[in-house]
């Protein structure tokens, strides 16, 4: 008996609630249509419009509809004027308010812009936006009416360029038709590597073989570089040369030796200057035959595969001299 009684409170209690909760309901949506009607009053168009349709989302009416649908017509916004009259002749109970909704419908129809987006080529995944609004497939290709004024229209898929276009729509009495044309494949779809015996009709080609010059200046820089490392080399030789006659002009024997401690330092001096000039004339002759060679091809063209690959690129040179 005790969970009876309980169900029994709590259900007079939530009965009791509801014209509350209507009436507060009625109260929000009653202040929002008075301020609709005094902004109206006061010639701000935009917010009248504002509140109306506010007021309509709270508790819809037909009589806010077509309060609503006289702001959006003063607002030079036929498409939505026409649309709100309709929704109230459709939801008016009142014979007086429908008929009133209806006339008003009947007579801004005539005069309504309309809008027709037209798909050239649909392709998988398309989409299209109106004035970043997404716009439904079921309406591509309809003209449907519209308020006048400017409108972006984009159209994305996967694998496809962007595209963009604009229209701008006249106030009343206006018919736009705009295109989506076929959108173009993105260089990521081109370049795609179908799988093996896939369609390769969509891969891009092979670079074609590229051809560069050697230069002249280079060969010259070389053979100089080379002509400047051999005359170093030959001085280095020449003070070898003369370190070791010191020496041994210090020394001409082990038992006639003057200053031994000199000598050897002579020595060693010349040795180490000896090796020197040997490297010196080793670099200086390859740097003159490269020269030498790079000169030779100079006058030639020297074909060169090239290949792009992620992060840079390679190439292969491919002939002899």
């Amino acid at each position: 008996m005790p969970v009876v009684r309980v169900a029994l409170v709590a259900t007079v209690v939530a009965i009791a609630c509801v014209p509350r909760l209507s009436r507060a309901q009625s109260a929000e949506a009653q202040t929002l249509f008075s301020d609709g009607e005094k902004l109206l009053a006061a010639g701000e168009i935009e917010k009248a419009c504002a509140a109306f349709e506010a007021s309509n989302r709270i508790e819809p009416g037909a009589g806010t509809l077509i309060r609503l649908g006289d702001c959006r017509a003063q607002n030079h916004q036929l498409a939505s004027a026409w649309s709100a009259y309709k929704g109230a002749a459709d939801r008016a109970k009142d014979p007086r308010k429908a008929a009133r909704a209806k006339a008003q419908s009947d007579a801004l129809e005539p005069t309504l812009s309309t809008f027709e987006i037209v798909v050239a080529q649909p392709v998988d995944g398309l989409a299209i936006t109106r004035n970043g609004i997404a716009y439904d497939s079921s309406l591509w290709g309809r003209a449907v009416p519209v308020d006048g004024g400017d409108y972006l229209i984009s159209a994305t898929a996967p694998n496809h360029e962007a595209w963009h276009g604009h229209a701008h729509v006249a106030v009343d009495h206006d018919h736009v038709r705009l295109e989506v044309p076929a959108l173009a494949e993105s260089a990521a779809a081109i370049t795609h590597d179908p799988q093996p015996g896939g369609d390769r009709s969509h891969v891009a080609p092979p670079p074609p073989l590229r051809y560069v010059h050697a230069h002249a200046g280079i060969a010259i820089a070389l053979v100089g570089a080379g002509v400047a490392a051999t005359a170093v080399g030959l001085g280095f030789g020449v003070a070898a040369t003369n370190s070791r006659d010191d020496a041994y002009a210090l020394c001409p024997d082990v038992h006639n030796c003057s200053n031994p401690t000199r000598a050897n330092a002579l020595i060693g001096t010349a040795h180490d200057r000896a090796i020197t000039a040997d490297v010196l004339f080793g670099v200086g002759a390859v740097a003159a035959i490269a020269g030498a060679i790079v000169f030779v091809t100079s006058k030639q063209e020297v074909p060169v595969d090239v290949a792009l690959v992620p992060g840079g690129a390679t190439f292969a040179w491919r002939g002899g001299f």
